[in-house]
């Protein structure tokens, strides 16, 4: 049986939505941790297989804590399951920076990755891509634009089946010869050193379109994208509804055409769950704001790559060891 860490005490909304979540996935042993006061509430979701380990700290954004305090922490204890061989993977709403300082710290990274992205599925008008970086890193050099752009490939084969990856560095045009100069030289790495890939631009209006099956950007640019689509999305859902219920003929169209318009509209709640890649490890990161449906999409995405773990920080490894044998640094 899978076994999944969780952190009770992560997110705007816990531990109740996370409790909701978890209640639909009876094949799973969830590892909770938190503090005592929630320890009571699981019992009243009725899930099927479970374990607690109190925990004496919570961690906020924006809040310092020493060591001693974080190695206390839910976050933490909820990291050391999977280190310890409790838990195939772990998942937590917390404090993003804290999570990624200590997933570094007890797990270590694949092949002494200096940087580890934040990566996530996202939705397109072909299917899916891989996007990263989604905010772990603010600013990148070239290297570790291409060295995301290897874990991002991996991802692609291991994610969405793709056996030669379209790899699109976010840029401000196609032509090779745009751009800024660490965007330039990351492109021309990546040709290089990847044999089962293939690289070029992307500008941000063809990422949509699902030209590209992986899209490599700098934690900044990348979360701006991310925020601005899920926005976007929000917008154009929140139109359509207005638009049907404004009067009785629009609501008998609404209503005949319910089942397409559910299957058409995107819901960013559908396409929670990022991963921390080159992380030895598998470390899920759901949004702060998740709420039981967003919660049991990242529980999905654990036990996607909690299911596959090895196979996947192989691929990331071999990509990685790969850019290190051409004395890229």
């Amino acid at each position: 049986m899978l076994r999944a860490s969780i952190d009770l005490m992560g997110g705007e909304n816990a531990p109740n939505s996370i409790l909701k979540a978890a209640s639909n996935f009876n094949n799973v042993h969830f590892v909770f941790t938190g503090t005592e006061s929630v320890k009571n509430l699981i019992a009243e979701y009725k899930i099927a297989n479970y374990s607690f380990i109190e925990a004496k700290i919570v961690l906020e954004e924006g809040v310092r804590f020493s060591n001693a305090e974080l190695e206390q922490s839910s976050l933490y204890i909820a990291i050391e399951q999977v280190r310890d061989g409790n838990a195939d993977f772990v998942l937590s709403a917390g404090p993003s920076g804290y999570y990624m300082l200590m997933a570094r710290r007890i797990l270590g990274t694949i092949a002494n990755l200096n940087r580890p992205a934040l990566a996530a599925i996202i939705p397109t008008t072909k299917g899916s891509s891989v996007m990263l970086d989604l905010g772990a890193n603010l600013t990148c050099d070239a290297i570790d634009l291409a060295k995301f752009a290897v874990m991002g490939a991996a991802l692609s084969k291991f994610w969405l089946g793709n056996k030669i990856p379209k790899v699109g560095f976010v840029n401000v045009g196609s032509e090779l010869g745009k751009g800024p100069e660490n965007i330039k030289k990351a492109l021309d790495i990546f040709s290089k050193i990847q044999q089962e890939a293939t690289g070029s631009f992307i500008e941000c209006n063809y990422i949509m379109r699902g030209d590209c099956d992986v899209i490599v950007a700098d934690g900044f640019v990348g979360n701006c994208i991310l925020k601005f689509a899920e926005g976007i999305a929000v917008f154009f859902r929140n139109r359509l509804k207005n638009a049907l219920t404004g009067n009785i003929f629009t609501k008998t169209i609404a209503l005949l055409l319910r089942k397409d318009l559910k299957r058409s509209i995107v819901d960013p709640k559908q396409y929670n769950g990022a991963i921390f890649a080159g992380i030895n490890g598998c470390i899920v990161k759901a949004h702060g704001s998740s709420d039981a449906i967003a919660f049991q999409a990242a529980i999905s995405v654990g036990i996607k790559v909690g299911c596959n773990k090895k196979e996947l920080i192989k691929a990331i490894e071999e990509g990685l060891n790969a850019c290190d044998l051409q004395n890229i640094e």
